[in-house]
């Protein structure tokens, strides 16, 4: 006889607990279905609860104090750049959600501020706001000092910061001092961040550094070229300093992803949609495809960040040095 296991699904209105962002609000409420095994499943029937917040979806949630999986990540501390908004964001996001307490790091006062005042109001974290450039050796060795200051160390460093594509025009006929811009935000930025916090880094077993880096730093994305030339850049510097900082058991990973839906992108959608006189979501969609992305569709900076947190916990921490695809099938390159 086939056995079955109760598998509880959240999927309405009724609850005790209330979202944090919407306070009185119910979020959460029950539905029961049955799974069947197959004759062969002898053990003893088993119950599977999941969490799921109906407001923002999570499975995990601090509100309702409940795990499917725990990443022990609370109480640290990480600090994240290029974090007011996009991918830096959501990395932010997933680890706040995680307990982990966040500094943000980003040139735009009033973005970085709204930022930082969400994250803490959502997931009950401390949040540090830091404006600071990261082409800026003083600016970024204050950043240093402040988050010091205010945290004493920092597990998780997160290099994210980057500039957005904004010409389409052919980059090999740019002025030195474009190429050199672009360089000095991604690739040398992420150096420079690095060195100025790596003091901050618990040699525990718990310091993580995650480089953000594309797809594009593996393939011929047009017209990316200083894009490219970044992100292949911080492909490999995670490689050498995993090498470098393994003694100190601080691992070093890069996220690699294919196209994420940034607020600078969606607006860019948008806009080649009604240039192509159709909807939005028929042109991604169609745009996806003839990139050879196997999803169908673009990523989006929760993805990213659920990746980030997971890579940042101890569940992680035998990948060290590893180039971590998150592409829908971008890089499969298939024909």
């Amino acid at each position: 006889m086939a056995t079955s296991a109760s598998l509880i699904l959240c999927s309405g209105a009724r609850t005790a607990a209330a979202h944090p962002r919407q306070p009185g609000n119910a979020a959460l409420s029950w539905q029961t279905t049955d799974l069947g095994f197959s004759p062969t499943y002898t053990q003893k029937q088993v119950i599977y609860i999941f969490v799921k917040c109906s407001f923002c979806g999570k499975l995990d949630h601090p509100a309702f104090g409940a795990s499917i999986m725990d990443l022990s990540l609370k109480g640290r501390v990480a600090v994240i750049t290029g974090a007011s908004k996009g991918v830096g964001k959501g990395v932010a996001r997933a680890m706040a959600a995680e307990g982990v307490d966040i500094a943000l790091i980003a040139r735009g006062r009033e973005a970085l501020a709204e930022a930082a005042d969400e994250i803490a109001n959502t997931f009950g974290v401390k949040v540090l706001p830091v404006e600071a450039d990261v082409t800026d050796t003083a600016s970024m060795r204050k950043a240093a000092e402040a988050v010091r200051g205010h945290f004493g160390k920092a597990h998780i460093l997160v290099n994210n910061a980057g500039a957005a594509i904004r010409r389409q025009d052919r980059e090999i006929m740019w002025d030195d001092s474009d190429w050199l811009n672009q360089v000095q935000i991604k690739s040398v930025g992420a150096l420079r961040m690095i060195r100025e916090f790596l003091p901050l880094v618990p040699r525990d077993g718990s310091g993580r550094i995650i480089n953000i880096a594309g797809a594009s730093g593996t393939m011929a994305w047009m017209p990316a070229l200083t894009y490219g030339l970044n992100n292949a850049a911080l492909i490999h510097v995670t490689g050498y300093l995993a090498a470098d900082l393994a003694n100190d058991k601080i691992t070093v990973n890069a996220i690699v992803p294919g196209l994420v839906g940034t607020e600078w992108r969606e607006d860019w959608a948008a806009a080649a949609a009604e240039q192509a006189g159709k909807a939005k979501a028929e042109w991604l969609s169609d745009f996806c495809r003839s990139k050879g992305i196997l999803s169908g569709r673009w990523g989006n900076v929760e993805e990213i960040g659920d990746l980030a947190a997971f890579i940042a916990s101890d569940k992680a921490r035998y990948i060290n040095g590893a180039k971590l695809a998150i592409d829908g099938g971008l890089t499969v390159n298939a024909r």
